[in-house]
């Protein structure tokens, strides 16, 4: 006597009400759902009207020896049912995952021999959606015609009505749609020409100049290349990359340019033109990658403008970012006439016009910062930013930053030429302070590694130092034993403060010089760490508190 096996499951039967709960879910990461449900409606010619026995389920068939992903079932079951190719119909599928790379082939396959069927399919989850060769799968079925979808409210609901055995039980939309808008973004991404135009609701909320910019992790790139005939570009040459931000599968924006860029334009000695308009500045790693692009281009140039700069604070970014510029790449902040030529090129605005509100926010912070992560210390500083945060005053208000100009004179005659010189700034960020007599010494030690040798230092701060970096100037000098510091305040830090006021006494008892910036002082800073285009030293406003400081100075230190 054979063993007892339960029937087949005829395709045209409605589904478990908890069948459908369980498998149909927009879930991003769906743990134990392997089972695949594709639920069908089949009208035909005749007015495009369906009746039950139009409708049904198929599922996949999971046994190792004998798989029959859902789709292929159907194929199976449509080739016996509908016999005749030249009938006109419309076929729609609801499916709980998205089909394999495999099963889309063998859809486009279908449809070319189905030529008056057109297929739409609405899927809740998206099957390994950060696969290159699933979205492949995905692309060419998008591009054969199929409409593709991810299920809605609605979608869920006709569902229920039509292929659940409901039992008169009502709908209910309760963790149908938890990840409804990632996945219908993500596969729009992954349908989306890069020659494209963006949203512009994407347009304003990825791109406005921010210093913090919570909950926008995705990274736009807007490009255009002009080749050598003029260096004009036209619509095939503009675009727009976004990066993939699944965990198992990372490429950042930067990276899917370049590989397209490779594709496209296989021949290395040409001469191009690229401009990048970035939301977020490139990371360490794709400024790497970018370098070594330049060198396979040797004759290409690269214009970087970016809204945001990533972890700007942290010296891995500011290294990839100065690589960057060494390598021969223009970086500046997106300004207005940057946002407005994106709007213009790369935004499907409809007709409606640019408007600036919010997008500039932060302009100012962020081009202070850039323009500072590229500054070599041995360059000058702009004559504003002297005038500004150099007088000696003793309110100073709006002025957080501390500039350190220095000279280091050797042992030969002690003298000092521009290669000794330079001029460093505090680093602001909250995450990540850095003092800017830490830069100094960190720098010193690595451009001076010799202990015993004499050095004479002079430093003309904006700021006096702080009781932390006093501590770590007394250390400093006690291993350069021949170097004598000298140093020159505009103004006096927190001056009243027993603490900072211990600190400048320990300096001054480790033998450093102390004094308040004079006229000649301020002279001698105008002439060797200004860049002033030869425009001539005035000393106005720059002494307005000296004589009250200078006292200050003179009583703490007595």
């Amino acid at each position: 006597m054979e063993p007892w096996r339960p029937s087949p499951r005829n395709p045209m039967d409605r589904i478990d009400p908890n069948t459908f709960r369980f498998h149909f879910p927009n879930l991003l990461y769906a743990s134990g759902r392997k089972l695949c449900y594709l639920c069908f409606q089949v009208e035909t010619g005749d007015y495009f009207s369906c009746d039950d026995s139009d409708r049904g389920v198929f599922r996949n068939k999971v046994h190792p020896w004998a798989r029959c992903h859902a789709e292929q079932c159907f194929l199976s079951w449509f080739r016996d049912q509908y016999p005749c190719r030249d009938e006109y119909y419309n076929v729609t599928w609801f499916l709980s995952w998205s089909p394999c790379p495999t099963c889309a082939e063998e859809v486009v396959e279908f449809l070319e021999e189905y030529r008056n069927l057109t297929l739409s399919i609405f899927t809740s989850r998206l099957y390994y959606f950060y696969h290159p060769n699933y979205q492949q799968g995905l692309r060419k079925l998008w591009d054969a015609g199929v409409q593709l979808d991810i299920m809605s409210c609605d979608d869920f609901e006709h569902c229920w009505d039509n292929f659940v055995d409901h039992k008169g039980m009502r709908f209910q939309r309760r963790n149908l749609l938890k990840d409804y808008d990632f996945l219908a973004a993500e596969l729009q991404e992954i349908l989306r020409n890069p020659m494209d135009r963006i949203d512009p609701n994407t347009f304003r909320f990825h791109f406005p100049n921010l210093l913090y910019a919570s909950g926008r992790k995705l990274c736009y790139l807007c490009f255009q290349v002009e080749t050598e005939d003029y260096f004009s570009c036209d619509d095939s040459d503009r675009g727009v990359f976004r990066n993939k931000v699944h965990p198992w599968a990372r490429c950042h924006a930067e990276q899917c340019f370049l590989s397209w860029f490779r594709d496209q334009y296989p021949y290395r000695d040409e001469y191009y033109n690229v401009t990048w308009f970035l939301s977020w500045s490139p990371c360490p790693t794709c400024a790497e990658e970018v370098v070594e692009f330049l060198e396979e281009y040797r004759n290409l140039t690269l214009s970087i403008f970016t809204s945001r700069l990533y972890y700007f604070w942290d010296p891995n970014y500011q290294e990839g970012l100065c690589k960057l510029w060494d390598a021969g790449v223009q970086l500046d902040i997106m300004s207005c006439d940057d946002f407005k030529h994106c709007w213009d090129n790369f935004v499907d605005h409809k007709g409606m016009r640019f408007q600036r509100r919010n997008l500039l926010k932060d302009y100012d912070f962020l081009a202070a910062e850039l323009q500072e992560i590229l500054r070599n210390p041995m360059d000058r500083i702009d004559p504003n930013t002297f005038r500004f945060h150099f007088p000696n005053l003793l309110y100073a208000s709006g002025r957080k930053l501390c500039y350190l100009c220095f000279q280091v004179e050797t042992e030969d005659y002690f003298s000092c030429d521009d290669s000794d010189r330079g001029v460093f700034r505090n680093k602001v960020h909250p995450w990540a302070r850095c003092h800017a007599e830490q830069c100094f010494l960190s720098w010193f030690r690595d451009q001076y590694p010799y202990r015993d040798e004499y050095y004479n230092v002079t430093w003309f701060l904006s700021w006096s130092p702080c009781p932390t970096c006093a501590e770590e100037v007394v250390e400093f000098l006690e291993e350069y034993r021949n170097l004598t510091l000298s140093i020159f305040t505009s103004r006096l830090y927190y001056f009243w403060d027993p603490n900072y006021q211990e600190g400048l006494c320990k300096l001054w008892d480790a033998g450093v010089q102390l004094d308040i910036m004079s006229c000649d002082d301020f002279k001698h800073c105008w002439d060797n760490f200004v860049d002033h285009k030869g425009m001539r030293f005035q000393r106005r406003n720059l002494l307005k508190d000296y004589d009250f400081l200078a006292a200050e100075l003179q009583e703490i230190l007595r």
